[in-house]
């Protein structure tokens, strides 16, 4: 991934975190629309599964946490929420997820997906409906 590509990121991290700060302090009395607003364009922006976002390829060396700390690495290509490719590879597991338009492929070499696994990809999963969310003045 370039770096232009991190700095969006980041920007949108910053953003979600600034909207998500600004509802904190604003959670006394009433729905605020402005704020709401406020809090809705910054998820938006900080979403990068959005159908209007730029592909991107995630490299990531994991320490997932069992009994004993266990070593990992995470491939994700993303182009669009119907087409992906993603790899986990643990020293006992890995796991291969390809989504493409209607079909879902899954290789691993286990029967199961471990605990740390799916917590890992949920981490990666979107972020909450901002419409559930609401900023009271």
């Amino acid at each position: 991934m370039t770096s232009n590509k991190n700095c969006l990121t980041v920007t949108r991290v910053i953003l979600l975190a600034g909207g998500l700060l600004l509802g904190v302090l604003l959670c006394f009395g009433g729905v605020d629309p402005a704020a709401q607003q406020l809090l809705a364009a910054s998820v938006q922006q900080m979403d990068i599964f959005t159908a209007d976002a730029a592909p991107f390829h995630i490299e990531a060396d994991l320490r997932i946490q069992n009994q004993v700390p266990t070593e990992g690495h995470l491939s994700f290509r993303w182009e669009s929420k119907d087409r992906f490719w993603r790899r986990i590879i643990s020293d006992h597991h890995q796991q291969i997820d390809i989504k493409k338009g209607e079909s879902v492929f899954l290789s691993r070499n286990a029967p199961f997906t471990p605990l740390r696994v799916t917590e890992l990809i949920s981490l990666l999963a979107m972020p909450a409906d901002p419409d559930r969310m609401q900023i009271k003045k």
